[in-house]
């Protein structure tokens, strides 16, 4: 409700650090969830070529991704 709608950052919830199991991400995205009230925050993961996906909804960021394999072609 902060922000006319738009949301607010909590004191002591900005710079949340990811713990992603790779060391070289490429790329980030954010999409609305359509299972729950929510979205999904994606990054693509250059070294180990996963997916990872953490939750966001009325509660904060879910610390526990969901990794996904992927592939990524080279241009």
């Amino acid at each position: 409700r902060l922000d006319h709608g738009r949301g607010d950052v909590v004191p002591g919830a900005h710079f949340v650090h990811l713990n992603t199991p790779g060391s070289f991400l490429y790329g980030l995205t954010a999409t609305r969830a359509c299972t729950f009230q929510g979205y999904w925050l994606a990054v693509y993961d250059y070294l180990t070529q996963q997916m990872i996906a953490y939750r966001i909804d009325q509660n904060g960021l879910d610390p526990n991704p969901v990794i996904s394999p992927a592939s990524a072609k080279r241009p």
